[in-house]
């Protein structure tokens, strides 16, 4: 009977982790459009996500100043659920329409800002190339003997080819791991771009997630 009795529970466990699992690729596949360019074919997502971090008076905040949209919404559940979750999601681990998930290091680094130039010799190889535009710099490379006035334009053209790259290879986001309400019904989590983060709460209505509130931005 007790054999009986674990081979039960051990189906339980594994059905409800598998539910949960199945729940959480379907809200990633319906909201990250939220962050995401409507025109990107794909997007770099940094493999890990772990539970949203905010101070629990930003949610009283919003529970006072926005209780037409939040008087329905759980969100005991989510500040119990992100104390007592100290564990981190793979995004590996699912099914995510046109992710790229990769780790910290293989992310695109792009910047509209800051912009760094090296001047390179004109025959350097195009691997090393790509190596420095992978760490974030625009290589120029240079022939012996120009002038000043023939560096700086060719600096223009290597800052024209750079801005030029495709929106996919200029952004990489960043989510946390979901947190959901105890039905299921509900869900906080954090989506980042490259530029900045905020805090989403999600509705699940007739089995497609609504956005209730967008809060708590944070500028990268």
């Amino acid at each position: 009977m007790k054999f009986i009795f674990y081979t039960l529970l051990f189906i339980l466990i594994c059905f409800r982790a598998g539910a949960t699992d199945t729940l959480t690729t379907k809200l990633i596949n319906a909201v990250y459009l939220e962050v995401v360019d409507t025109a990107a074919k794909y997007y770099y997502l940094q493999e890990f996500g772990r539970v949203p971090i905010f101070d629990e008076d930003d949610i009283k905040y919003e529970l006072v100043s926005r209780n037409d949209v939040l008087k329905d919404v759980p969100l005991k559940d989510f500040i119990e659920g992100i104390k007592s979750d100290t564990g981190e999601i793979n995004w590996r681990d699912y099914h995510l329409l046109h992710a790229r998930v990769v780790n910290k290091a293989h992310l695109p680094k792009y910047t509209d800002q800051i912009r760094i130039f090296k001047l390179v010799p004109y025959n350097t190889s195009q691997a090393e190339l790509k190596k420095l535009n992978d760490e974030g710099v625009v290589p120029v490379p240079i022939k012996k003997g120009m002038t000043q006035k023939q560096i700086n334009q060719t600096q223009d053209k290597a800052n024209l080819k750079y801005e030029s790259r495709p929106i996919e290879e200029k952004q990489s986001f960043k989510f946390s791991k979901p947190i959901f309400s105890k039905d299921h019904q509900y869900v906080l989590i954090r989506l980042g771009g490259s530029d900045a983060s905020a805090l989403y709460i999600f509705r699940l209505v007739n089995g497609q997630w609504k956005k209730i509130l967008r809060f708590n931005v944070v500028v990268a």
